[in-house]
């Protein structure tokens, strides 16, 4: 709620909204004064007040965009009312301001919009393809695949179409499809650093981790500053069991983004793994720093703690993970072990027994994060 408030008072919506009320007091008056003088009809009073009314929630509209949406919207809205143009002019200004709507979170005006283009040019790929963006905002894949389908039908050459198909087919598990798209668009267009990053965290889902190596290398071969692909290779590295060369990619991902905490996250795991808690330690430290509502960090640096026989401070650590996140298993289970340690028997089996119900097989998830009694 803070932060709608914050947004609201950012984008001047309070004084707009009051500038607006108070312009629509004015011409009010001017009218009632008009209206004396001249007689005007009866109902000239009526539509003046639904011009107004229908006004307010488009004053505020354009309040929230940025300038070049505006100029998008207004530019689009002429063409469209005029009805001068050419059909493909007015098309065009639907998808425009389709597109202007849609960036700044008005899905349905969007979609309207989009629909409108293709219903007077049916043979565009372009309305299809980002009334399919949009539908992939609104989480409705199905709707989606079908405008990408149609999209591709109509424009069989591009990669943008294939790429968020392959995002559709991803989300609906079917990761094959998706592995498949992902290829048509990367033969389209082999340098699009993002479509191998996409592909290769594809092959990771699936558990081809080598075949995700590869896309990473190239997408880094090709952006060698590309900071989120060096990190997400360290991840598959580190998936891997190459604890030393998820490091590297850490360390140097790190050095071009600084304020990432997922590096710092990761490459205190990749310690961890290797028995170095003080190090890994001083990285969940970092990753804290940056982002204090982690509940993952606090867990892992607890089990860090925990591996030098630091209970109390792991303690410390599980409490703050089930303050941010209170059904955390994996903090009950550990805070459970800690408690052990420090001799307080009934405080673990509270802890076992809450974590148990949360996921019963957490003796066997947390063993393998390192978590033993």
């Amino acid at each position: 709620m803070g932060s709608l408030f914050a947004d609201l008072k950012r984008h001047h919506i309070f004084q707009v909204a009051t500038a607006y009320i108070a312009l629509a007091w004015v011409l009010l008056r001017v009218f009632d004064h008009v209206d004396l003088a001249f007689k005007l009809p009866g109902q000239a009073r009526r539509l003046l007040l639904d011009l107004l009314v229908a006004g307010f929630p488009v004053a505020l509209l354009l309040a929230w965009m940025n300038p070049l949406a505006i100029c998008a919207v207004a530019w689009s809205t002429a063409i469209i009312w005029s009805r001068r143009g050419t059909t493909r002019s007015r098309a065009n200004a639907f998808v425009l301001r389709g597109v202007a709507y849609s960036t700044h979170g008005y899905l349905d005006r969007a979609i309207h919009d989009f629909d409108e283009a293709i219903r007077l040019d049916p043979k565009d790929a372009v309305p299809f393809y980002n009334r399919g963006l949009t539908y992939i905002a609104k989480e409705n894949n199905e709707r989606a695949m079908e405008d990408f389908d149609e999209a591709i039908r109509l424009k069989p050459t591009d990669a943008d179409v294939f790429h968020n198909r392959a995002i559709v087919y991803a989300r609906k598990g079917d990761l094959d499809r998706a592995i498949q798209d992902y290829g048509e668009a990367i033969r389209l267009n082999p340098n699009n650093t993002v479509t191998l990053v996409m592909r290769g965290a594809t092959y990771r889902a699936k558990g081809e981790l080598d075949l995700a190596i590869h896309d990473f290398d190239e997408a880094i071969r090709l952006e060698p500053n590309f900071a989120d692909a060096i990190g997400d290779r360290g991840s598959i590295y580190n998936a891997k069991g190459d604890y030393d060369r998820a490091i590297q990619d850490f360390d140097l991902a790190i050095s071009l983004n600084p304020t990432d905490d997922i590096n710092f996250y990761n490459r205190g795991g990749a310690y961890r793994a290797k028995g170095d808690n003080d190090r890994a330690i001083e990285d969940y430290n970092r990753a804290i720093s940056l982002n204090p509502h982690d509940a993952d960090a606090f867990v892992n640096r607890g089990i860090a703690y925990a591996s030098q026989c630091l209970f109390a401070q792991a303690i410390r650590d599980y409490d703050e993970a089930l303050r941010i996140y209170p059904k955390l298993a994996e903090a009950l289970y550990g805070r459970g072990v800690a408690k052990l340690k420090c001799g307080d028997e009934a405080g673990a089996i509270e802890d076992f027994l809450a974590a148990q119900t949360i996921e019963p097989n957490i003796s066997d998830i947390a063993a393998k994060l390192g978590i033993t009694r």
